[in-house]
């Protein structure tokens, strides 16, 4: 089933274990435009998978080390077999009796998040932690529950795939954990052993990566399709999942395309009335266009050598991409509205 998400205010369940909480309802709220950050706007946000195996998390001191966010499962979120914890469950699982899907093979139980982004920035970068009951049991075996990260879109062949490792590997069971790229992986108990089993600062899941990044480099102002999958995998029972971050005020090392580059100049800038465009070598005609995080021409203008006036007092608070064309090259660079 797939679910297209509306911007609503509605919650649906809740379950607090101390330390993570989840809650099952509107991701589409949740993933409101500014979810992963300033440089970025998140749109037409959709779930494919069963209703109770997605939802937001907020994680108060807990092991996880991520704070907030959206959460993914391949059982559901809110039972007793879910992420939260104490991990009191040698082997947590719920058979939520979805699919699996095409983009992973021998799989079950998929849960696939999409949704689209645009980028103020020449680099997409967001936050995840994947974690699994089939840990550690079941490492090195058939039943090697996987998730991916893929993207599309301007200046990207197909689908590239954002959660392979450093090593050039992907993320999974058999490929992080305490024998293989072991800097990535937390255990945390099997289920039976203290402090683990006692404690709601530990989750369910008996082990987890640390906070991994997801990175590419992308075109400016252009919009990108992000997939994200966990599945099953050999079997529909014992359950993983994945945690995206939400971080509203993030910059990561996106580096804006800079006008420093050049003589260009944008000054006062955040600003709320007026900005002066100040290009002291401008030999040719040039336009200037700003744009908002829809990808939508708000203004255009022609500049001149020297400084030129630009009023922005009739624009809504928020960032926007200036865009200057002349005959040999595009420059971009970003305002700030107050």
């Amino acid at each position: 089933m797939k679910v297209f998400f509306l911007l609503s205010t509605i919650l649906f369940s809740f379950t607090s274990n101390a330390q993570l909480n989840t809650y099952s309802g509107n991701v589409g709220f949740v993933m409101n435009p500014g979810f992963l950050g300033p440089n970025y706007s998140v749109s037409n946000v959709q779930f494919t998978g069963h209703p109770q195996a997605v939802g937001s998390f907020i994680s108060d001191s807990s092991s996880l080390g991520l704070s907030k966010g959206v959460i993914l499962t391949t059982g559901l979120i809110y039972s007793d077999d879910g992420p939260q914890g104490p991990n009191d469950d040698s082997g947590a699982a719920i058979d939520n009796g979805y699919n699996g899907t095409p983009l992973i093979p021998n799989s079950y139980n998929a849960s696939i998040l999409e949704f689209d982004i645009w980028s103020f920035v020449d680099t997409i970068e967001f936050r995840y932690v994947f974690g699994s009951d089939e840990y550690p049991e079941y490492v090195g075996s058939q039943f090697n529950d996987q998730f991916r990260i893929f993207i599309e879109g301007p200046g990207i062949s197909g689908l590239q795939n954002l959660s392979y490792l450093p090593s050039n590997v992907y993320a999974g069971i058999n490929t992080i954990n305490v024998g293989m790229n072991s800097s990535l992986f937390v255990y945390n108990g099997d289920g039976t052993n203290a402090p683990y089993n006692q404690d709601d600062y530990y989750i369910q899941y008996d082990g987890f990566t640390v906070p991994l990044t997801a990175k590419v480099a992308v075109q400016t102002g252009q919009t990108y399709h992000i997939t994200i999958v966990v599945t099953d995998v050999g079997d529909a029972i014992y359950d993983s999942g994945v945690f995206l971050e939400q971080c509203e005020d993030c910059n990561y090392n996106a580096s804006v395309q800079s006008w420093s580059t050049s003589k260009i100049s944008c000054f006062p800038n955040p600003s709320d009335g007026e900005v002066s465009i100040e290009f002291p070598e401008l030999l040719s005609s040039a336009e200037l266009r700003v744009i908002n995080y829809l990808g939508e021409e708000i203004k255009r203008v022609q500049l001149v050598s020297g400084v030129t006036k630009l009023s922005i007092d009739d624009l809504p608070s928020g960032s926007y991409i200036l865009e200057m064309t002349t005959e040999s090259a595009v420059w971009t660079g970003k305002l700030t509205v107050n």
